[in-house]
């Protein structure tokens, strides 16, 4: 049986960077050669790997935090608060640039 326990310390940049994994999928129906044109396609291109919402905070409020001290709001005073929304706009950003280039990719301009 696998199991799964926290620890104290924090994984450091790049700790997984050797990390491989195989994904199996079985039992699939549909186009056998839409399927594995895709699949190539995915071979070829990856798959986007968007932040997902708990990187904006609960409810986004790290990211809505952002917004203000962006639009001249003050700086959360707590360190880790600042790091937080800093986190939360960067991620934002970067969704917003991947996005733009799945959309050019896929062939619909901007």
């Amino acid at each position: 049986m696998l199991e799964a326990t926290p620890h104290g310390r924090k994984l450091r940049t790049g700790t997984h960077r050797a990390n491989r994994f195989r994904i199996a999928i079985r039992g699939v129906s549909g186009d056998a050669e839409a399927i594995v044109r895709r699949l190539q396609d995915i071979e070829r291109g990856g798959v986007p790997n968007y932040f997902g919402p708990q990187r904006f905070g609960r409810d986004g409020a790290n990211l809505r935090v952002a917004h203000a001290w962006a639009g001249g709001g003050s700086a959360p005073r707590a360190r880790a608060d600042r790091s937080f929304a800093l986190s939360a706009a960067r991620s934002s950003l970067f969704n917003a640039v991947l996005a733009r280039r799945v959309r050019r990719a896929a062939g619909s301009g901007s």
